[in-house]
């Protein structure tokens, strides 16, 4: 997957405006720091014929709960990540 610029993920984010309300820069820090250590687990819920270079369009629940647990806001919003 290609490395993302700060703008292009700003951008990304933009999309979900209730996810812009309640993330900080030290809660999206978190996000990718747990997310990364869950990446194989999210790569291994993907179907074979999706590409591992391309987000999946949703988290698997186990990773969504995890998250949302870590994260502390609600499961629609981290879904929205």
């Amino acid at each position: 997957m290609p490395a993302l610029s700060f703008t292009e993920m700003y951008q990304r984010l933009m999309a979900y405006p209730n996810i812009c309300k309640i993330l900080t820069f030290d809660l999206f820090l978190k996000f990718v720091r747990l997310s990364a250590t869950v990446k194989c687990s999210i790569m291994h819920s993907m179907k074979p014929t999706e590409s591992s270079g391309t987000a999946p369009a949703s988290l698997p629940r186990f990773v969504l709960d995890f998250l949302s647990s870590a994260l502390k806001p609600q499961g629609a919003e981290v879904q929205g990540l």
